[in-house]
């Protein structure tokens, strides 16, 4: 996928997600945040195993940092979205989903005959492509609910872009899953506790040094959270 966090700046950065599904069950999450979790666990392994003295050393140079943490899980006809916001973090059941109208438009795209079909979703207009060939109604993100897979979609503004590349059936499949310590929210608490994150961000640091933060670094931590202003919600 492409997408843009910064408005402002308008540089796009591109991450390899990773779509999911077991029956009923999907989860979608960055390809390398599933890399990176692997690996963690293999580094507590190994730390714990080489254990001395009471002592666990845990390398984390090299593991790779996703640059999107949110995961989207479907359960039957239930979508929970699990994002953080700064070192907590949460999740919320969408109760906002995308409605679809298909078109008669259709095109070839990937190898596969693909269907149009466009929504108006929280102030931006969609364009999904879907495919019959893969009867399943699971897609990107929260771009569900269509009778077939979704190939791609994007906003008009293409501010994001999800273009599926590679689609294979296994014999068996594990369900990554997502942070146990999440805490339950609602897309409207998680909104504004997003849009609080700046305050969030210094009222922490100011609790750890235990006195306040100087007006230049304040002013800083504004000026960096101000750089993430694209969200889908």
């Amino acid at each position: 996928m492409t997408f843009v966090k910064d408005t402002l700046s308008f540089n796009s950065l591109e991450e390899v997600m990773d779509l999911q599904i077991v029956g009923e069950q999907s989860i979608f999450r960055s390809a390398v945040k599933s890399l990176s979790d692997s690996l963690s666990k293999k580094e507590i392994r190994n730390a714990l195993s080489t254990a001395k003295d009471g002592k666990v050393v845990l390398g984390v140079m090299g593991i790779p940092k996703p640059k999107l943490r949110q995961e989207v899980i479907r359960q039957k006809d239930e979508v929970l979205v699990y994002d953080r916001i700064f070192t907590d973090d949460f999740y919320f059941p969408l109760t906002d989903k995308v409605v679809w109208n298909i078109t008669n438009e259709k095109e070839v795209i990937n190898s596969y005959r693909c269907i149009k079909a466009v929504s108006h979703y929280r102030g931006r207009d969609y364009e999904a492509w879907f495919t019959e060939e893969i009867p399943i109604s699971e897609g990107p993100y929260i771009f569900k609910g269509l009778p077939g897979l979704v190939v791609k979609v994007y906003d008009k503004k293409k501010y994001y872009t999800y273009e599926l590349t590679y689609f294979a059936k296994k014999d068996k499949l594990e369900l990554a899953k997502p942070s146990s310590n999440a805490a339950k929210v609602n897309m409207e608490q998680f909104s504004q506790m997003r849009k609080a994150l700046p305050e969030t961000i210094i009222q922490r640091f100011e609790q750890r040094l235990n006195k306040p933060l100087p007006e230049e670094r304040r002013k800083l931590v504004r000026q960096n959270a101000l750089k993430d202003n694209n969200h889908i919600f």
